[in-house]
């Protein structure tokens, strides 16, 4: 029993050495520009705590003496205390067997001594910055990243300032660093936090499909600001067919549904993998005004794919009657494949949004008011004024006699149009019919009709 304990402890023991205490390491660096005569040192050189707790002293109880024209200073050792917000740095000096001159303080907050700060003294100028020590960054998932996928990096140790945890990507190898947006997704910030909570398509929106391949990831500032002392590499990749184009045409009529949506691939599915669509979406693109709403999946037994046409067609158009007017909205799907080893089991591939959005306009309701002139004499003849509004012009109205025509070899009332010159006219006056009721009938150039 005493040999079993002492294993124990001695494991707790090993692993609390193994712990890493985040701090920070202070460089600082004053030019004086002004007469090197001067003798110059530093005084009440801390990080700032607003709160009234203790504030951390930079550069120890001695003061820190500046040999001019320039001094530079390093403190490798800086506690991190995150109640601590601003940086104070103070000046003093005198002139060799000439006396004191009068001092000077600066104050910066400590995201700008994270970034690394440059600014100008009563005397000359000054840079001075925080850098976190022995910061890592981790890749908790896989090294390949399907499009829709969450990310799955965490940077260690954690308790440095928010600000320490600013995300940065690579597009080409390394060479250009850039800053992940300082955005929310999901009700999470995507920078400066220690774990990633994004997508590559919330990365890089629309444009994602274009880099497929290696995308790199480390934390820092601009491109010599460097903070993890590693970088992780993904590999992007689709891991389903993608959209390359999205067919849409809306509807003719007030109150109809769509008439098209037909959503081409770059690929047929792979029936080697048993690969289908799992889900398919229609849902507002990030372009509408707040609120953004959601709309429900429709059914991908709905969706006919003829051979070799690479084209998706929705079938159940009646489902988009609950589309918003003037509102755009974007094709979301995801795929899946037969799972390799467990029977009558998928594994999900990736969530991917079309590659062309469509904007959904109900059009407005066709209306029209008629208006008779009372005949001047017994039995007279009277005008009748149709003013017509809403559906698509060019309007027309029924013969009012039921006189007919064949066209493309149908039957039917003749149309006729209100201004054959004027196809935007909204008013039509039928002179000189006989006094009596009709049934009077109008119809845009979508042959919709008043609903």
């Amino acid at each position: 029993m005493k040999k079993i304990y002492f294993i124990l402890i001695l494991g707790f023991f090993t692993k609390g050495l193994g712990q890493t205490v985040p701090s920070y390491t202070y460089l600082f660096t004053q030019t004086i520009t002004d007469n090197i005569n001067y003798e110059w040192y530093t005084y009440d050189e801390y990080l700032y705590n607003p709160s009234g707790g203790s504030s951390v002293n930079l550069t120890g109880p001695d003061r820190f003496y500046l040999n001019s024209p320039r001094s530079t200073y390093v403190n490798y050792n800086v506690p991190v205390d995150l109640n601590t917000t601003t940086y104070r740095f103070s000046l003093w000096g005198y002139i060799t067997f000439g006396g004191e001159l009068d001092d000077f303080y600066n104050v910066i907050s400590i995201q700008d001594l994270i970034k690394g700060s440059l600014y100008k003294q009563l005397r000359g100028e000054a840079y001075a910055e925080l850098t976190p020590n022995d910061l890592a960054i981790s890749n908790l998932g896989t090294t390949e990243v399907c499009a829709g996928e969450m990310l799955n990096l965490v940077a260690t140790p954690g308790g440095f300032h928010n600000y320490v945890y600013h995300w940065q990507y690579s597009l080409d190898g390394q060479i250009t660093w850039n800053d992940v947006p300082e955005k929310v997704v999901g009700g999470h910030n995507m920078t400066n936090t220690e774990v990633s909570r994004f997508s590559v398509f919330d990365l890089l929106g629309q444009d994602h499909k274009n880099h497929y391949g290696p995308i790199y990831f480390r934390i820092g500032y601009n491109q010599d600001r460097i903070f993890s002392t590693n970088t992780i590499q993904i590999h992007y990749n689709p891991c389903a067919p993608t959209v390359t184009d999205v067919q849409y045409k809306g509807p003719n009529c007030s109150g109809e549904g769509i008439q098209k949506l037909e959503i081409t691939f770059d690929r047929e599915l792979d029936s080697n993998k048993d690969e289908n669509l799992y889900q398919l979406y229609v849902r507002e693109t990030i372009n509408n005004p707040l609120p953004i709403k959601s709309t429900p999946m429709f059914s991908v037994n709905n969706v006919t794919y003829p051979a070799g046409s690479k084209i998706y067609s929705y079938s159940n158009l009646s489902n988009f009657t609950s589309l918003e007017s003037g509102r755009q909205y974007e094709v979301f799907y995801q795929a899946q494949v037969k799972h390799p080893t467990v029977p009558n089991s998928y594994i999900l591939k990736g969530v991917l949004v079309g590659s062309k959005p469509f904007t959904y306009n109900d059009p407005k309701p066709l209306t029209f008011k008629v208006r008779a002139d009372n005949p001047k004499c017994h039995d007279g003849k009277v005008d009748i004024t149709i003013e017509a509004d809403g559906g698509t012009p060019p309007y027309y109205y029924d013969n009012l006699n039921g006189e007919t025509e064949i066209v493309n070899g149908v039957t039917q009332i003749n149309r006729i149009p209100f201004d054959v010159l004027n196809p935007n006219k909204k008013t039509v006056t039928i002179q000189q019919v006989q006094a009596k009721e009709y049934n009077i009938r109008i119809t845009d150039d979508n042959k919709c009709i008043e609903q």
